[in-house]
């Protein structure tokens, strides 16, 4: 029989978080929360644009590790 492999994952939005995020985790998630987080969008369908592009820029360049997935 197989063994089960677990995988862990955690979200971030900044770099500070993913820089700590980056060795431990396996998969960064960069979803879009992030709209609702931080510019304090009520939902999703509000959102447009670029807003979210510099965040995801900052996740990005402090993984050295993990994976990223976006949602």
């Amino acid at each position: 029989m197989e063994a089960k492999r677990r995988i862990v994952l955690s979200t971030a939005c900044d770099a500070v978080t993913a820089r700590i995020a980056d060795p431990i985790v396996e998969i960064i998630l960069i979803g879009d929360s992030v709209g609702n987080v931080c510019p304090g969008f009520e939902a999703f369908a509000g959102q447009h644009g670029n807003h979210g592009n510099s965040r995801l820029e900052a996740v990005v360049r402090c993984l050295a590790h993990c994976r990223y997935a976006l949602s």
